[in-house]
């Protein structure tokens, strides 16, 4: 689930800036990135779903290539403190 705070975006080109207010960090996020946290709910959603949502919004093919991308996605996210839970299970 995307961590507690305020987020407030801007975009440029393919990149965003994402500022978290609570902890008054500026990220900078490739596409792939902002649409799994501008897609991702405040209760979280199992992987595969989140897959198809990033793929709709980008227009991709949500295949295990997305899927894969999107955990490490997800992971750096968490790393970064913008995602506080990754561990949501599959429904594959």
């Amino acid at each position: 689930m995307p961590a507690p705070g305020l987020l407030r975006w801007a975009e440029w080109e393919d990149q965003y800036i994402v500022y978290h207010q609570d902890s008054g960090d500026t990220h900078q996020l490739n596409g792939l990135a902002a649409h799994a946290l501008m897609n991702l709910p405040e209760r979280g959603l199992p992987s595969s779903d989140l897959t198809t949502m990033v793929a709709g919004s980008l227009g991709l093919e949500a295949d295990d290539v997305l899927h894969s991308a999107l955990d490490r996605a997800l992971a750096d996210l968490r790393r970064i403190g913008l995602v506080v839970s990754t561990s949501i299970p599959s429904n594959q």
